[in-house]
């Protein structure tokens, strides 16, 4: 007679929700939708931690359509990081998942390619693709061709000591990804940044010995369109989180930049899109200046940094 196969760890799927449309209709529809048998057995159903911090439009009614009853929070008690960590301390799952609101799962198998990397104790989590949805254009689509290629990766531990880290090496995204609830509590997400705390975290689960894998086969349709504006405050707040994470000096960040550009303006070029490289340029230079003044933003005037700022509820309290 063969064994019992051993029950695989719970999951649970954390989704922080603000005005999500119908793209929350289909994120949700695509995860109910996934299969979960695997080599190593089937996959419990994911349980699904919403936490919605002050939707004004039908987002309750599209999560109810899914038995979800999402936990309210005030929109002044939202922060990238501590509301992430709320879903974590609410999750019954071993294994947490984290997806966008307007993270689409590409296929059925999403789930099981996600998951499978932590069979291995080694592994502390695992990202998957972002594949450009149809709303994105030429530019866009080319950050997310480079930024998540069709070539999966492995992270592997870092010296706890280094603290050069390049933003490559420690590269990670909560956008589309799973974390072992036990790393979780010992490299909780940081609550006083702005954002990327999905680099922090991977940095210091790294430099506690574990590994993290970018796996291309897991993939979502996520991507945004910015005006001019919303790119350099994106930026802006881009640059002030990483001064603290990432070890890059100027010289690399610039030598990186150009090359992007010159890959970017190539591959308009292969596509006979010539009109749209002025833009691009500019696109890049707007870019380039908001992660800049970001990345000085703590030599700026106080009073200046919450106008430069995407997420200016974050500047109401003080900050170094």
């Amino acid at each position: 007679m063969r064994p019992a196969p051993v029950p695989l760890p719970r999951l649970s799927l954390i989704l922080l929700t603000l005005n999500g449309g119908p793209v929350l209709s289909e994120t949700l529809a695509a995860v109910a939708a996934q299969e979960r048998d695997t080599p190593a057995g089937r996959l419990p159903t994911p349980e699904i931690v919403a936490i919605d911090s002050g939707s004004t439009d039908d987002t309750p009614a599209r999560l109810a359509v899914h038995g979800i009853t999402p936990e309210r929070i005030a929109p002044e008690a939202f922060s990238h990081g501590g509301t992430r960590n709320l879903g974590a301390r609410l999750a019954q799952g071993e294994w947490l998942i984290y997806l966008s609101q307007d993270a689409v799962p590409a296929h059925n198998r999403w789930l099981v390619n996600l998951t499978r990397h932590l069979l291995n104790p080694q592994v502390a989590a695992a990202f998957g693709r972002q594949l450009p949805p149809r709303s994105v254009g030429p530019i866009e689509t080319y950050f997310l061709e480079q930024t998540y290629p069709p070539r999966g990766f492995t992270h592997a531990p870092t010296a706890p000591d280094d603290a050069g880290h390049s933003i490559r090496r420690i590269f990670f995204s909560n956008v589309n990804a799973v974390i072992r609830k036990s790393v979780w509590a010992e490299c909780p997400f940081p609550e006083d940044l702005i954002m990327s705390e999905d680099q922090a975290f991977a940095r210091a689960a790294l430099a506690a010995g574990y590994q993290i894998v970018y796996d291309p086969e897991a993939g979502v349709y996520h991507g945004h369109r910015y005006s001019l504006g919303r790119l350099f405050r994106r930026n802006f707040d881009s640059g002030y989180s990483l001064r603290g994470i990432a070890g890059d000096g100027w010289g690399a960040v610039a030598r990186m930049g150009l090359a992007y550009v010159g890959g970017e303006l190539r591959y308009l070029a292969r596509q006979g899109r010539w009109l749209t490289m002025p833009y691009a340029l500019m696109y890049e230079l707007v870019k380039a200046a908001g992660f800049a003044a970001g990345r000085s933003g703590h030599r700026l005037p106080a009073g200046l940094r919450p106008r430069l700022s995407l997420h200016r509820r974050y500047w109401a309290r003080p900050h170094a």
